[in-house]
């Protein structure tokens, strides 16, 4: 073995691998740390949050979707790398000379510094949004969807008919439709649930999916948008809840 790769905001739960134990580990043997926080990254701009990547001072590289959290329109990624020159070279190997001539000035040369070698100017949509939300505003993002997030995973305790599958480490709710006067084996239950979320979705009402866990079906709402306000949410798991009704009576 010669690397490892480390998950900051999986992708159903929302889980981030301990930075440090790892980072420790691959010291010891000398392996190569990569952390994909392409989903989880934008914590660092939260003082409250940002230890959900504590140690990633550590790590060998770090990868980044800004078109996923910030607000970025598709497509905005980077691949960050401790040392420095490194993924230069990578990118500008040998046997290139037919494209790249050494007695040319390598400052506006930017083919020699990115995988695609020729590419749109992506990073711009960064700088854009960065100068306009600045440090402080992607903080307040970040804390507002965190908020989002509290509030409906403790909605969902709340409700009779809803379970949490998983405790929230980020700002991926997974849960389901429990219903409370005819109770479903295991098949109809996930069945259900897919039954209701395919209705929210068919009739307009809400865009959420759906995911696969230690054998469950469940609904995964993913709270990434800004805007998105508590009465929001109260509207959605309205709408949910009706449709859970409505599939129930059909199932009966």
């Amino acid at each position: 073995p010669f690397f490892v790769g480390a998950t900051a905001g999986t992708t159903v739960l929302g889980a981030f691998d301990p930075l440090p134990t790892l980072a420790e580990i691959t010291r010891k043997y000398g392996l190569w740390l990569h952390v994909d926080a392409a989903w989880g990254g934008p914590v660092l701009f939260s003082e409250k949050y940002q230890h959900l990547l504590a140690g990633s001072e550590l790590v060998d590289s770090f990868t980044w979707d800004a078109h996923k959290l910030m607000g970025v329109p598709l497509i905005c990624s980077a691949i960050l790398v401790k040392e420095k020159g490194l993924l230069s070279e990578a990118c500008s190997g040998g046997g290139t000379d037919y494209l790249f001539h050494d007695d040319e000035n390598d400052l506006y040369n930017l083919g020699t510094k990115s995988l695609q070698c020729s590419r749109r100017v992506d990073a711009l949509k960064l700088w854009l949004c960065w100068k306009y939300y600045g440090k402080k505003g992607y903080e307040q993002l970040v804390n507002h969807l965190f908020d989002l997030a509290n509030y409906a995973t403790e909605y969902i305790r709340s409700c009779d008919n809803l379970e949490l599958i998983a405790e929230p480490q980020f700002l991926n709710i997974c849960f389901r439709y429990i219903p409370k006067d005819e109770p479903l084996d295991a098949t109809g239950l996930d069945q259900l649930n897919l039954d209701i979320r395919n209705r929210l979705f068919h009739s307009g009402t809400a865009f959420v999916n759906y995911a696969h866990y230690q054998g469950l079906v469940m609904i995964r709402l993913i709270l990434a948008n800004p805007e998105l306000q508590k009465a929001d949410l109260e509207i959605f798991f309205h709408n949910l809840l009706d449709a859970g009704k409505l599939c129930e009576a059909v199932k009966g």
